[in-house]
């Protein structure tokens, strides 16, 4: 009986810890809230963009070596492009640009892409896709939302395409649009 209470104790302090390693990441300023597995790192990049060079803003988390649930890498990405340029915006410009960032997510990692469903987040499009790297031998999960004019790109890079995966899924589903005042 005592070795059925010591695992319970056990099993109980594992879920309690595993359940507490997730860090809450909140950017009131780029109206976002996302968890990370581990404490992500920030950092910046311009990228070239058809309408010229973009800043994109990155949060990160390295799984490598870390886990044994097949995630290697998590990142969080929002880049805003000027609000003219979606004035007069309808669903195909839309479409064409979460089609551009689905292309060059897949150029980018020189992959090949393996699936592709459109969707929608709160009543913004967006597209959940998968990316095989490396032969197949890894692949780039991603969520990407078109949300007014600002792109918000969700990904994991794992060694399997499996969309059913609980920590990815946490990843993914923790992302909420928070409204700031102006």
């Amino acid at each position: 009986m005592r070795k059925y209470i010591l695992l319970f104790a056990a099993f109980c302090l594992c879920a309690q810890v595993v359940a507490q390693d997730w860090k809450k990441l909140k950017k009131e300023d780029f109206e976002f809230r996302v968890e990370f597995p581990v404490t992500p790192e920030s950092s910046q990049q311009s990228v070239p963009t058809d309408i010229g060079p973009q800043i994109m803003d990155m949060y990160s988390g390295d799984m490598t070596g870390s886990r044994t649930t097949g995630n290697l890498f998590f990142s969080m990405i929002r880049t805003e492009y000027p609000a003219e340029y979606f004035e007069n915006a309808d669903d195909q410009f839309e479409k064409e640009r979460l089609d551009g960032a689905v292309n060059g997510a897949v150029t980018n990692v020189n992959g090949s892409l393996l699936s592709q469903e459109f969707v929608s987040f709160n009543g913004y499009p967006g597209r959940e896709i998968i990316i095989g790297v490396y032969n197949n031998t890894s692949f780039l999960h991603m969520n990407v939302y078109l949300v007014d004019n600002k792109l918000y790109i969700l990904q994991v890079i794992a060694d399997d395409k499996k969309k059913e995966n609980e920590e990815r899924q946490r990843f993914f589903e923790s992302f909420d649009l928070i409204k700031t005042r102006k």
